[in-house]
Formats: structure tokens, C-alpha cells, sequence
């Protein structure tokens, strides 16, 4: 078992989340090619999240509502 931490700025935290490892990173159906391509993908997705919640917090901010 893997523990990622990412540290979100605007809300001051840190998060850390347990994640099973990416199994065939030691074979060849997930070569360079397919592993760069998958950092790539998953790099797309923290981004577009990101830009959710923020936008998500600007909107609460705007609505005076606090979690």
C-alpha cells in the first residue's frame, strides 16, 4: 500500500489518501510509452479538479456558505 499526500494551498491542508500500486509497472504491457501517457492522463485529471474546487470555493465564498 502506497500513501499519497497532497497538499491543497487554497484550503491550508493536507490530504493523505492510501492507494493500491499500479500493478505491470515492472512489465512490458505498461511500458515508458504507456506509463508516460498515463501521468499524463492522471496530471489532466488533477487539474480539472482542481479547477472545480476552486471554483467551487469562490462560489461558496460568494454565497457567504462555510464548511
Amino acid at each position: 500500500m502506497l500513501t499519497i499526500e497532497r497538499m491543497f494551498g487554497m484550503m491550508g491542508c493536507m490530504l493523505a489518501t492510501d492507494v493500491e500500486p499500479v500493478c505491470g509497472f515492472d512489465n512490458a504491457v505498461l511500458g515508458n510509452v504507456g506509463l508516460t501517457e498515463r501521468f499524463r492522463e492522471l496530471e489532466l485529471e488533477v487539474r480539472r479538479v482542481e479547477a472545480e474546487m476552486a471554483s467551487v470555493i469562490v462560489e461558496g465564498q460568494r454565497r457567504g456558505v462555510y464548511g
